[in-house]
C-alpha cells in the first residue's frame, strides 16, 4: 500500500484474518463434506466485475454494507505485458495488484472507534444480473445443498440463455474445477472431481466397485498406486480402511492429473501419507520417455493415431520407489493402459518385493503374456475378473488379476 499525504492518519493497527471466522449464520462450509472451500486464481476487471465492502463490529455483527464499492485502486503494472482478447478484439495490460485501504474505508463509512472488521468481496455477476437487476433467494433445500433463485426483473428467456452459457463455460475443461464438486464418502472422506471426465474414473471405482473383492485380506500399510490418474483407488482404499493410515505412492505421468494429485497429497487427511511422483514407466536407463496425454482415462506411452503429440516425461526409476519407502510393499495396483509387459520387463525388482499385485490388463493378446510373466516371477493368480474360458472364447479387451507373491 503506497503512502498518500492527502489521507488522514489514525491511531490504529491492521491484521489480516480468515473471513470465515466472521460468518456465524449457522452454515459453516468448513464442516460440510458436500461443499468444500478452496482457493483458486481469478481475475478482476473494473467495470465488469464488482466489489462489495462490509464492516463488522467487535462482536462480528455486520453494521454496514456497500454492494458497489469503488474505493479500490489498481496501480500500473511495473512490467506491462499486453494481452490480446480475441473475443473483444481489444488489447489490455493486466496488473497483479489491487490496492485496498481498510482503515480509510472504515472511516469513510462513519466509524472511527473500536475493534472493527473490513471485508472485501469480489464478485463476477452471472445469469444476466447486475447491481441494478438482481436475483433474490427464493428457497433453500432441506439439506442446504441447493438454492432456488428468482428475479422480478430478469425474463425467463434471459435466465435460460444465460444459464446455458454459464453451464457451457463451466463444462469447458479449463473452467470445470470452478464448480468445486466434491462427493462425500464413508468415514468422513471425500473425492473431488477436477475435470469434466473425472466421473469416469470415480464411477469405475466407487459406483461400479471395480476393485471390490480384489483387496487381499491382510493388513495394508503401504501401497504403490501405479497409473494413479486422480488417486481415486488410494482414496477408496483409505476410506474403506480408516483404522490404518495407509501410505500410498501415487505414480502418474499425466500433466492433466498433475494439479489434481498435487492438491490431493496436500489435503490434511492425506498429508505425509500420500506422495506423488510425476513419472512414467519406461527404460530405466533413459531419462525421458514420450507420453501421450488424453482425456477419459485414455492416456498411454504409445501413439494411437498419427495426430497424437507426446510430451517428454521423466522415466520412473526403481530407486525412486526404494527411496520412498523400504520394501517389502503390501500392495501394488497397476493400471497403465497396455504397458503391462513393459512394466514386467523393467521393474521386476519392485514386483519381487511386493506381496500382492492388482493388475489391470489391456488387450486380448496381453492377458496370456501377463499370466506368463507372473508365473516366471513365482506369483500365483488367485483371482481374475474373467474366467479362463471367457478370455479364450470371447473378445474381452481388459480385465483384472489379483496375484500373490509366493516368496513373501
Amino acid at each position: 500500500m503506497e503512502y498518500n499525504s492527502n489521507i488522514p492518519t489514525y491511531s490504529s493497527s491492521l491484521e489480516v484474518i480468515d473471513p470465515s471466522t466472521l460468518f456465524t449464520d449457522g452454515y459453516e462450509l468448513t464442516n460440510q463434506t458436500v461443499i468444500e472451500s478452496n482457493d483458486y486464481q481469478g481475475s478482476f476487471t473494473p467495470g465488469v466485475n464488482n466489489c462489495e465492502f462490509y464492516v463488522y463490529d467487535a462482536n462480528k455483527v455486520i453494521i454496514t454494507s456497500n454492494y458497489n464499492f469503488t474505493g479500490l485502486t489498481i496501480p500500473d503494472n511495473p512490467n506491462p505485458q499486453p494481452v490480446f482478447d480475441p473475443k473483444t478484439g481489444q488489447t489490455y495490460v493486466p496488473s497483479t495488484n489491487i490496492n485496498l485501504n481498510p482503515e480509510k474505508n472504515i472511516v469513510d463509512e462513519g466509524f472511527t472507534f473500536g475493534k472493527l472488521y473490513a471485508v472485501y468481496n469480489f464478485v463476477n455477476l452471472e445469469l444476466g444480473s447486475s447491481m441494478e437487476v438482481p436475483y433474490y433467494l427464493a428457497e433453500i433445500s432441506s439439506d442446504r445443498t441447493e438454492i432456488r433463485l428468482k428475479s422480478n426483473f430478469i425474463s425467463t428467456r434471459i435466465m435460460k440463455s444465460t444459464t446455458v452459457a454459464l453451464k457451457n463455460t463451466l463444462s469447458n475443461p479449463e473452467f470445470f474445477d470452478e464448480l468445486d464438486i466434491s462427493i462425500p464418502l464413508k468415514n468422513n472422506y471425500c473425492a473431488k472431481l477436477f475435470h469434466n471426465d473425472s466421473y469416469d474414473s470415480f464411477s469405475e471405482i466407487f459406483v461400479q466397485d471395480e476393485y471390490k473383492g480384489f483387496i487381499p485380506e491382510i493388513e495394508i500399510n503401504n501401497v504403490i498406486d501405479l497409473g494413479a490418474h486422480h488417486g481415486f483407488f488410494s482414496v477408496w482404499l483409505q476410506c474403506n480402511r480408516p483404522e490404518t493410515k495407509i501410505r500410498s505412492l501415487l505414480i502418474e505421468p499425466s500433466e492433466r492429473c498433475f494439479r489434481v494429485l498435487t492438491e490431493l497429497t496436500q489435503r490434511e487427511e492425506y498429508l505425509n501419507s500420500f506422495h506423488f511422483l510425476n513419472k512414467c514407466i519406461g527404460n530405466p536407463n533413459e531419462d525421458k520417455v514420450s507420453f501421450f496425454d488424453r482425456p477419459h482415462m485414455a492416456s498411454s506411452n504409445f501413439k494411437i493415431d498419427d495426430e497424437d503429440v507426446g510430451e517428454d516425461v521423466s522415466v520412473l526409476k526403481i530407486e525412486d520407489i526404494f527411496r520412498w519407502e523400504n520394501p517389502p510393499y503390501d500392495l501394488l495396483k497397476c493400471d497403465i493402459e497396455g504397458a503391462e509387459n513393459l512394466f514386467f520387463e523393467n521393474y521386476s525388482d519392485i514386483l519381487l518385493n511386493t506381496k500382492f499385485v492388482i493388475m489391470e490388463w489391456h488387450g486380448e493378446k496381453c492377458v496370456e503374456s501377463v499370466k506368463r510373466n507372473f508365473e516366471n516371477l513365482n506369483f500365483s493368480i488367485i483371482k481374475s475378473s474373467h474366467s479362463a474360458q471367457e478370455t479364450q472364447n470371447e473378445q474381452i479387451n481388459s480385465g483384472i488379476f489379483l496375484a500373490q507373491n509366493n516368496k513373501l
